[in-house]
């Protein structure tokens, strides 16, 4: 019963049909936290790592752990998004995670961002955005199904 609220509520904030469009943007929204939450689990660890390092401490530091469950979780909802979209579209957003460890590095970890990597940064949003905008936004359940789509039998 809450989950017909739920996704009646994202039909109307997002003006579609509850759907398989519908389905789509929550498997897209789900990839896209999910890459966020991977990358930003991950810098959290390695800052964990470092602080514990530099004070020489053998067990994990508080930042590491959450840094930990950040990361479960978004491969969590990266799973889950599998679920809801196709694989295509999940493959493409995985670049999210390049993309994101660029700017969390850079604001958790005080790497230095120089002009070669946020170039090619841009770069690749671009290619994705083009992936994801052009791509099938139906599931292949079957093997007749995606021989009918990629080959047309």
């Amino acid at each position: 019963m809450q989950l017909e609220r739920l996704r009646a509520l994202l039909a109307e904030l997002l003006g579609i049909d509850d759907g398989p469009d519908l389905t789509w943007y929550i498997g897209l929204g789900m990839a896209l936290l999910g890459g966020l939450g991977i990358n930003m689990g991950a810098n959290l660890m390695k800052l964990g790592h470092v602080r514990a390092t530099q004070q020489r401490q053998r067990q994990g530091t508080v930042v590491w752990v959450a840094g930990m469950a950040l990361f479960v979780c978004g491969n969590m909802a990266n799973f889950t998004a599998a679920s809801f979209t196709p694989a295509t579209t999940i493959t493409a957003v995985g670049s999210v995670q390049l993309i994101s460890n660029v700017v969390f590095a850079s604001l958790v970890l005080g790497e230095r961002l120089t002009w070669p990597v946020a170039m090619g940064t841009v770069v690749i949003t671009l290619g994705d955005v083009l992936l994801v905008g052009s791509g099938t936004h139906h599931r292949c359940d079957s093997l007749d199904a995606l021989l009918r789509l990629g080959w047309g039998f």
